[in-house]
């Protein structure tokens, strides 16, 4: 068989993917990850005031969800999130966001490129901000990924009817971002939550209510069969 032949037999190779499409896959995954952890804001007020009056609905509610299961998601989602800004990856999916955007054709679109690109780069990766009582703190929002930038191409797929401006570009990501963060910071806060669960001063104070709440249980089993007793004998 000759080499031509040979060829047409072989299985086709896969092209790679790109890097526009790769990031549009972990798109996929991040926002399954920050759909699953939707629960935890809820969970996190319902764990907060169950601690402050009953630790033993506390210790149920923090064990109705994987730890670990928690924790994986949490880290590939702040993988996703937090990073620096990659200028080549932001001008190659800012270029396909005009690519599918019908009035932009009417711009110079290496102009636009270079200054968005040069602007979004530039953008501060701390901010200061003033929390009461606190006074200002410096935090750290990290550049704009990938996953962040393909997040918010999208948003303005969905939203814009004419080419955006640089700053209206600049606010999907800001948005996008602090989207993922908030995801982020919420399930890190009920793990911080679930962590109290393991100090041994917990587990003895746990150990304590329950035992505390079966004696409560039993007696009140007792009354209850007392008093049909006692209407029994009647």
């Amino acid at each position: 068989m000759t080499d031509k032949k040979l060829a047409t037999l072989a299985p086709a190779r896969k092209a790679p993917k790109s890097l526009a499409e790769r990031a549009m896959a972990s798109l996929g995954d991040v926002m399954a990850a920050k759909e699953s952890l939707a629960w935890t804001g809820a969970a996190n007020t319902k764990m907060w005031q169950a601690y402050q009056t009953n630790i033993v609905t506390w210790a149920e509610l923090a064990l109705e969800h994987d730890a670990d299961e928690v924790r994986q998601q949490v880290a590939s989602l702040r993988e996703a999130t937090y990073g620096a800004t990659d200028p080549r990856a932001l001008r190659l999916m800012l270029g396909m966001m005009l690519d599918a955007i019908p009035n932009a054709r009417a711009l110079n679109g290496a102009a636009f490129l270079d200054a968005a690109v040069s602007t979004i780069v530039a953008e501060p990766s701390r901010v200061t901000e003033r929390i009461e009582g606190c006074g200002p703190i410096e935090r750290e929002r990290g550049g704009f990924t990938n996953v962040v930038i393909v997040a918010a191409v999208r948003r303005i797929w969905r939203t814009a009817t004419f080419c955006p401006s640089v700053a209206e570009i600049l606010e999907a990501l800001h948005a996008e971002r602090r989207d993922l963060q908030s995801a982020v910071a919420s399930a890190e806060v009920w793990l911080k939550q679930r962590a109290i669960l393991d100090e041994p001063a917990t587990r003895d104070r746990l150990a304590i209510e329950q035992k505390r709440e079966a004696e409560h249980r039993e007696r009140e089993a007792r009354w209850i069969d007392e008093e049909r007793r006692r209407s029994e004998g009647h």
